[in-house]
């Protein structure tokens, strides 16, 4: 699970380092400060935000962690808080009480961590984009880069490579479990996933949740940020609290909440994909909040305070001071709320209908029900699919980056 989650911790810290002016590291340099002092003294003080925000939502997905404990730990008979819950509310009669309880118990926990988090942020001052114009570029290492490249090479290998390299080889054999022959190599499998209505019909609702979560999410998420952390509303301070409630829910006793809510409406859109994306944008609401608002908290307030005192209204403000700062933050946010929303299994099993099949579910029902080799065409398509999703988002955001500029 350690695995899982380093990617996103990475993109959530990077954002900050992006937006970081590197001539503060220069100056250090400079004055005779070694590179390990500078990234002591310097660099790592002012990435901060997003360093705790990073460690908050990593933790917190450690608790209610779903996937990974359901296909590794429930076989073997190893149980987390999220597995028994969800062995709890499968059983028959369901024990719902005792599953609400184990839930609630985390919320202490999640609450302690935001006020820890809210305590050191505000105490410092972690502003480095100032009126002063600043490009970011890469910062020597001299030696040290051999052994940093090896432990990235060594995590990339182990994190990504290899599972691929095994789904990818477990989804050309007829029978994943033998020694392989050359008579076992096989295609079959791919060709009954896609095939499959119901498995064409998951990949693209997935990967439209995904781009309407990113793209709504990025605009609200955005938004409560500069609320929490630029306005001067009464009880701003709150909704910090407010907006990570959702990660002190295990996405399935989340999921089983909102099943029940909606239930209850005069007009139920259980089954549906609206009701998919309201808990996307619900349970990665922490997400997005902590990415923005790591990147925003490196904005000095004094350049919105000059284009103010120029005459410019708040929407002007916004648009033309604020965002362009704040973009490496927002592509960030945008690339993990897409991908986390089509991977996402917790707030997704409980939630889907006949109509409303989402693509990570069906990849544990065929785990449990049909075979491991479909199963790994199946998972070995959706990242391909992501793959090639993000590629052309991210070739599409390129150009018009360029003729922005131009």
């Amino acid at each position: 699970m350690a695995l899982f989650e380093g990617s996103v911790a990475f993109v959530m810290i990077g954002a900050v380092m992006k937006s970081m002016d590197p001539s503060l590291e220069e100056a250090s340099q400079v004055l005779g400060a070694g590179r390990t002092r500078t990234m002591l003294r310097i660099t790592l003080p002012l990435v901060i935000p997003g360093v705790l925000g990073a460690t908050i939502f990593v933790f917190a997905e450690m608790l209610g962690s779903f996937s990974a404990a359901l296909v590794l730990g429930l076989p073997a008979r190893f149980y987390v808080i999220t597995t028994a819950m969800y062995q709890m509310l499968a059983q028959y009669p369901p024990r719902f009480p005792l599953a609400a309880a184990m839930g609630v118990s985390l919320f202490a926990v999640m609450f302690a961590m935001v006020f820890l988090y809210l305590r050191i942020v505000t105490a410092g001052n972690y502003a480095t984009i100032t009126g002063k114009a600043f490009r970011p570029r890469p910062m020597h290492v001299g030696r040290l880069r051999w052994i940093l490249f090896g432990v990235c090479a060594v995590y990339l290998f182990v994190a990504a490579i290899l599972p691929i390299l095994t789904v990818a080889f477990a989804s050309l054999q007829k029978l994943a479990l033998g020694r392989p022959t050359w008579d076992s190599w096989t295609l079959d499998h791919y060709v009954t996933a896609l095939s499959l209505d119901a498995v064409r019909s998951a990949m693209w609702n997935s990967l439209l949740l995904g781009l309407g979560t990113a793209t709504i999410g990025v605009l609200f998420m955005g938004l409560l940020s500069w609320i929490i952390y630029r306005s001067r509303i009464p009880g701003r301070g709150i909704i910090e609290y407010i907006v990570m409630f959702p990660q002190a829910v295990p996405r399935l006793v989340f999921a089983f909440g909102m099943l029940w809510a909606w239930l209850s409406f005069p007009f139920s859109i259980y089954g549906t994909l609206w009701l998919l994306l309201i808990a996307y944008l619900t349970v990665f609401l922490p997400l997005g909040i902590r990415t923005i608002s790591s990147v925003l908290l490196q904005i000095d307030k004094s350049l919105e305070e000059s284009a103010q005192m120029c005459g410019a209204s708040w929407g002007y403000r916004l648009r033309s001071v604020t965002l362009p700062l704040l973009r490496p933050g927002v592509i960030a946010a945008w690339l993990l709320l897409f991908v986390a929303s089509v991977r996402e299994l917790g707030a997704s099993i409980l939630l889907t209908g006949p109509n409303a099949k989402a693509i990570t579910p069906a990849i544990v029902e065929a785990w449990f029900s049909i075979s491991t080799e479909l199963t790994a065409a199946m998972a070995l398509i959706q990242t391909l699919a992501v793959a090639v999703a993000l590629a052309f988002l991210f070739t599409l955001a390129r150009r018009t980056s360029q003729y922005g500029g131009e």
